[in-house]
């Protein structure tokens, strides 16, 4: 992470989180409580909710993923599926498809 020019061994240093609890609240595993969401809006000079924002990404262009609807042939259950999916970092992506895979019968 590099954050206004902060890495995550600067906020370590200079507000004394540890670097796994910046790590886990880059990747959404946790979130930070109130009191440390104030500090480090503080520290670089922002909102509480800046922090809780997802950046703004320009897509590129032909990269969009096609719209879920009712016409696509899918049940609403697929469907809730899909949108749960796409709003999941890539890590937590992988993390799921890992625990599905461990649940899935063994083939003899």
């Amino acid at each position: 992470m590099n954050l206004h020019g902060k890495t995550r061994q600067d906020i370590v240093r200079d507000l004394g989180f540890k670097y796994t609890t910046i790590c886990d609240w880059e990747t959404g595993t946790t979130i930070p409580r109130m009191d440390k969401l104030e500090m480090l809006a503080q520290y670089f000079g922002c909102k509480n909710s800046d922090l809780l924002e997802e950046p703004k990404q320009e897509k590129p262009k032909n990269t969009e993923k096609p719209t879920v609807g009712e016409d696509d042939g899918l049940s609403e259950r697929e469907r809730q599926l899909i949108q749960f999916v796409r709003r999941l970092s890539d890590k937590q992506v992988d993390g799921l498809l890992a625990l599905l895979k461990s649940q899935q019968p063994q083939e003899k």
